[in-house]
């Protein structure tokens, strides 16, 4: 149980750090007062949790097949591969940014909470594919447990994005530690220790 709490948070915490880093400039053009930040925030963890029961319903899919420790592999070694090479977010980022530059203001508010919402679904579709083998042939305590870490890990990321915008766009290779630490996945899935 602890050991899916903890794969729970380092997947989810190291698969988001590059939607984290995403979603930080979005934030900071739409407000600099945290209470739009929080509304932007608060909309990219209900995206995250949206996509915590898309893991699950993927997560029973990949459980009647046959081999569904190898397609796990497979898939979350190819989604390293589009993370690595930037195939999608590059396009859905700029079109979001380009969406969202107008000022912010406090009646704002629930529809900021809806654009953060929005983004963060593009933004966190591979964090599903990525969680989904923490819900494969698993008891219901562990899988309460990796959705603990995953939530925690989130929570986390929301206090980066209110608190340490500026700092945490500093830090180098974010998309070669999110593709390593999938590869690192891939491995333990394929191995069967996931």
């Amino acid at each position: 149980m602890l050991e899916h709490f903890i794969l729970g948070f380092v997947i989810q915490f190291t698969t988001s750090l590059g939607d984290t880093i995403a979603r930080i400039p979005v934030s900071a053009r739409l407000s600099r007062r945290r209470k739009g930040k929080f509304a932007f925030s608060t909309g990219a963890f209900l995206a995250i949790t949206a996509s915590i029961f898309v893991a699950f319903i993927f997560a029973g899919i990949l459980e009647e097949l046959p081999h569904t420790r190898y397609i796990s592999a497979g898939v979350v070694l190819i989604l390293s591969g589009i993370i690595y090479f930037d195939v999608f977010k590059g396009r859905f980022r700029q079109k979001a940014e380009k969406k969202m530059a107008s000022p912010l203001s406090t009646e704002r508010f629930f529809k900021l909470l809806g654009i953060g919402f929005l983004v963060s679904s593009v933004l966190v579709a591979d964090n599903t594919i990525a969680i989904a083998p923490l819900f494969i042939n698993t008891n219901i305590d562990s899988k309460i447990a990796a959705v603990i870490g995953i939530v925690l890990a989130t929570i986390l990321q929301v206090i980066i994005v209110i608190r340490s915008a500026e700092k945490i766009q500093k830090l180098p290779h974010k998309k070669e530690i999110t593709t390593i630490s999938l590869v690192i996945l891939s491995v333990l899935i394929f191995i069967g220790v996931v």
